[in-house]
């Protein structure tokens, strides 16, 4: 869930100081002031709106970029041109946002004042971040960070070291990403920055979110969430909250990560971040693609895809292909998900994002690169300083001959600089070659690296075909299997149908042979006859049983199960005795213990079924073992919300 990064940090831009006053109190004062003490309240006011307010805050800095022009105060320009551009970019203007910051940065370059100059250094490096271009915002963001190690400078510092994580994090660095993040979560616990606190430790969860960390990840998330309920910032909060969602998307927990999108969503709707509702839209797809709910997913998808597209997101553009893709998939649209895959290798190739990466590590190069060479200027300007005081002590020898000696002297001391300037230069000059020496073993490398990338673009490629087409074979393979699984489903149900007919035309002769049986038995005093019927009652009776049987089995799938209180004795009596009189066993002993106050919903034809077969197979069982005393224990209870029936058989020799 890389995309989040870019939402997250729309307000990291270096801003001046925030004054406590409120925004009321502020404007009443606004009333009272004027000129440079207005512009000043008026930045005020910025700060105080742009989190939750945008377009408010997007005409306090119009007013104060109007008022610093009619005025004619440089340093007022520089600092509204930025003001302007934050909040334009903070409702997704992004090229507006750059053009805006580009001349705050070129009027602060014209004052020559190091604190415009590196605040607007770090604007106009995160813009080109959002832009998607990523060398060109570390470059920015690395020359920032430089002037304010130089000048000792704190503010802003910790807005950054956050900028530079997030554009490592873009390109998958995710060691320099998380080594920046933490730097700059230390220098806003040192400045007891609450707001950068949140900010950093938002960051630093996404990253883990990255790294699959799950509860790592949550548990800054935690933190910045704790936080925030002291920090009236929506932005952040909104932040950690959709960090949350996706700690519980990954732990499939669906019901807990919607509640977080929509407490999320509430906030981003309130200050409207369209970043962030787009955003929003597209984890709103995937945890309803997760589910399977493809109708709804599909509508969040739109959502997300118009913001995309309006703001020029091309990351999340990217990501929506793929969603869409699995969601036409998971419909069985192999057609149209196919499409969406082409879109997506598509655009990922226009993205170059392991060139990118290649390329960030030239920035710091290029940037040791530039300052050697102000360097060697350096030098050579002291060197050229140098030569001008030769001359001019040369001149004065010469004019004044008393002063000769001290001419030598002054030579001699010159000759001494000179020799140690000549060895700086030197080293200046090696220093270059050394550079240069280097820069070409990279940009050596970056070709062979170029190479390697079209070679494994060319097999991504082939394993998408190959996808492809295995997704159609899986697709084909599936319809197959339903095909068989409804005949299946024919040939149960028609199995069903004929043990209902069956059973119902067997069990009238059975219950005629029964109802003969209990006559002859009762009229016939012939006692082998007598045996003879017994045997045939028995046996019709048994036969009868497992008629019944079959028939409550195939009836299970349609039958509506009534569930009501279970009295256990009457019914383990009675199979009880039903097996006896079956299987002919006349010496029995029934030791029956049920748990007290057992208290069991279930339907009483089944758990009649399941008793009587457990003590008919019991009884089988020993009288095989031709055991003449058969005693059985029966054991009811419950144990974990389940119900156990344990059967005991003793006298067995094992």
């Amino acid at each position: 869930m890389r995309l989040i990064l870019f939402y997250m940090a729309i307000v990291s831009f270096s801003l001046s100081t925030v004054l406590g006053q409120k925004a009321d109190s502020l404007k009443q004062l606004l009333a009272q002031k004027e000129g440079i003490e207005s512009i000043s309240l008026l930045h005020q006011l910025v700060f105080e709106n742009w989190l939750n307010y945008p377009d408010s805050a997007e005409q306090y800095a119009e007013q104060a970029l109007l008022l610093s022009r009619q005025l004619g105060d440089e340093a007022s320009i520089s600092t509204s041109l930025r003001l302007l551009g934050g909040t334009v970019i903070y409702k997704g203007e992004l090229e507006q946002g750059l053009l805006y910051n580009l001349q705050a940065l070129e009027v602060a370059n014209h004052m020559n004042d190091s604190t415009l100059i590196e605040n607007a250094l770090n604007n106009v490096g995160f813009t080109y971040y959002h832009l998607g271009s990523y060398q060109n915002a570390l470059e920015y963001l690395l020359r920032s960070l430089k002037m304010k190690q130089l000048t000792n400078a704190t503010y802003g510092k910790e807005h950054t070291l956050n900028n530079i994580g997030l554009v490592y994090a873009q390109v998958n660095e995710f060691i320099q990403a998380l080594e920046h993040f933490e730097q700059g979560l230390a220098v806003a616990e040192k400045n007891g920055n609450a707001e950068l606190i949140i900010y950093s430790q938002n960051n630093i969860g996404n990253i883990y979110l990255e790294k699959r960390e799950i509860d790592t990840a949550e548990m800054y998330f935690k933190s910045s969430l704790k936080l925030a309920e002291k920090v009236d910032n929506a932005n952040w909060e909104s932040v950690a909250l959709t960090g949350m969602a996706q700690v519980h998307i990954y732990k499939k927990q669906f019901e807990t990560a919607e509640y977080f999108l929509d407490q999320s969503f509430q906030l981003r709707s309130k200050i409207k971040d369209q970043q962030g509702l787009a955003e929003i839209y597209f984890l709103k797809a995937n945890l309803l693609l997760a589910q399977h709910h493809s109708d709804d997913a599909f509508k969040y998808l739109d959502k997300s895809d118009s913001i995309a597209r309006k703001i020029k997101a091309k990351s999340l553009i990217l990501e929506i292909y793929e969603s869409r893709a699995k969601l036409y998939e998971q419909i069985g649209n192999i057609i149209l998900a196919n499409e969406y895959r082409k879109d997506f290798i598509a655009l990922r190739d226009t993205l170059y994002q392991d060139v990118v990466s290649r390329n960030l590590s030239l920035v710091p190069a290029k940037i040791f690169e530039g300052e050697s060479r102000m360097k060697l200027q350096e030098s050579e300007i002291a060197l050229k300083e140098k030569d001008l005081q030769n001359l001019v002590y040369i001149s004065l020898l010469i004019l004044v001959t008393p002063f000769s000696i001290l001419m030598i002297l002054i030579f001699q001391r010159n000759k001494k600089i000179n020799s140690t300037l000549k060895k700086q230069n030197d080293q200046v000059e090696a220093q270059k070659e050394e550079i240069e020496t280097q820069k070409e073993y990279l940009e050596s490398n970056f070709k062979e690296l170029e190479r390697a990338k079209n070679v494994i673009s060319k097999q991504k490629d082939e394993l998408q075909i190959l996808n492809l087409q295995l997704a159609g074979t899986v697709s084909a393979r599936t319809i197959e299997l339903q095909k068989v699984n409804e005949r299946l489903r024919t040939t149960s149900l028609e199995l069903d149908n004929f043990i209902y007919k069956s059973s119902h035309d067997i069990k009238g002769p059975i219950v005629s042979i029964m109802g003969i049986c209990n006559l002859a038995m009762t009229d016939i005093h012939d006692e082998q006859a007598l045996a003879y019927f017994a045997m045939l009652d028995k046996a019709a009776m048994r036969l009868n049983i497992i008629i019944d049987e079959l028939k409550l089995i195939s009836e299970l799938s349609e039958v509506e199960l009534k569930n009501t209180a279970i009295d256990f004795p009457p019914i383990v009596h009675e199979s009880l005795n039903e097996a006896a009189y079956i299987e002919n066993i006349k010496d029995f002993k029934l030791n029956l213990k049920i748990q007290e106050e057992l208290l069991f919903y279930s339907d009483e034809a089944l758990i009649r079924l399941i008793v009587f077969n457990l003590m008919q197979n019991s009884l089988q069982f020993m009288k095989s073992e031709q055991l003449k005393n058969c005693k059985i224990g029966v054991h009811i209870h419950q144990k974990k919300g389940s119900l156990l029936i344990e059967f005991q058989l003793f006298g067995l020799q094992l």
